[in-house]
């Protein structure tokens, strides 16, 4: 019996250490307005693990549904959002920036108001790390330079480009963003 308890200790202690390789640092959210129906999610995930963990999903109570986006520039110089429905990989000693002109979760279908200082969990599940759930807080006044630019425009989704960035040029694109190796 002290066996089975000890195994069971154990591998109740190997998640923890998996997520102590995924950092979420300077996560914060906005939204146009206290009754819009979408709002965005930014924040910096770090990897300081072994091996290549993938974005695959993420979740909150206050949206019907979360999509990981991306800005890309079309020839016109004209900015177009595109969902990635594949996830993002972070490098091994990498940072993926989820920023304004960039990366970004996008909630869509809110089911409460985005409002200065209010909290909510969004869960991140990761291939490797498994689901880390952090206390989003919903600041409209969150200034660059810090950590992460902020914001996000409020404008029509509806017409929206729905086809997915292949998770290769994701990870492409991420490797790039990623060229700053984290320092020990």
């Amino acid at each position: 019996m002290f066996r089975s308890q000890v195994l069971i200790l154990l591998l109740g202690l190997f998640p923890a250490v998996a997520q102590a390789d995924i950092l979420i640092e300077d996560a914060y959210a906005r939204a146009a307005n206290p009754a819009a129906t979408s709002g965005t999610v930014y924040m910096t995930v770090r990897n300081t693990g072994p091996q290549t963990d993938h974005l695959i999903s993420a979740h909150s109570p206050i949206a019907a549904k979360a999509v990981l986006h991306r800005n890309i520039e079309e020839a016109d110089g004209m900015m177009r959002m595109i969902a990635v429905t594949d996830g993002l990989d972070i490098d091994v000693g990498c940072a993926a920036r989820l920023e304004r002109g960039g990366d970004h979760l996008m909630f869509m279908g809110l089911t409460a108001e985005m409002t200065q200082g209010s909290h909510f969990p969004l869960t991140l599940s990761f291939e490797k790390a498994g689901d880390i759930t952090i206390d989003v807080p919903v600041d409209m006044t969150h200034v660059p330079g810090a950590t992460v630019i902020s914001g996000h425009v409020n404008h029509d989704h509806s017409g929206m480009d729905d086809t997915a960035t292949s998770h290769e040029a994701m990870h492409q694109h991420n490797t790039q963003m990623c060229a700053m190796k984290i320092a020990d």
